[in-house]
């Protein structure tokens, strides 16, 4: 099962969503209805930005499938491999295998951090979105991957 419940103090509004499936997305229904009754409440979602670096963006895209695959994926740093359990990719795999087929990448950010440069893209898959971060090191190695639902 899953359950979420958001509290809007200032809107007098409480929105609990109890799902008795591993597929739910109750973070994203709650959301729904929370806007249904108080639409101020709308997130905007963030705007793509021109794609300068196409090779950074297909990498992005090769993590994301060997992730889909249940494959640690290739150029994480001893540290990232580490976070990367079996258990961890297994569920990973799960959630972008309930998305449906990938229907586009965006780059939404792109900053330079100490010896490396960090990167946000949007995965719009035919039922989800997710949003991933990757963080590359001064020598390529991938020092941060973070993924979540949009």
């Amino acid at each position: 099962f899953k359950t979420v419940i958001n509290r809007y103090v200032d809107d007098r509004l409480t929105v609990i969503v109890l799902a008795n499936s591993a597929n739910a997305r109750q973070g994203k229904l709650a959301d729904m209805i929370a806007v249904h009754y108080v639409p101020a409440l709308a997130v905007t979602r963030a705007q793509a930005i021109a794609d300068t670096d196409p090779a950074v963006t297909a990498r992005v895209r090769a993590v994301v499938q060997q992730l889909a695959a249940r494959r640690m994926p290739d150029g994480l740093s001893d540290a990232q491999r580490q976070r990367f359990t079996p258990q961890w990719i297994g569920i990973v795999a799960d959630e972008i295998g309930n998305a449906g087929p990938l229907a586009g990448v965006e780059l939404l950010a792109r900053s330079s951090e100490s010896g490396g440069q960090r990167f946000r893209y949007r995965f719009n898959f035919r039922d989800e979105n997710f949003i991933v971060s990757m963080t590359l090191g001064a020598s390529g190695t991938i020092e941060g991957l973070g993924l979540s639902l949009e």
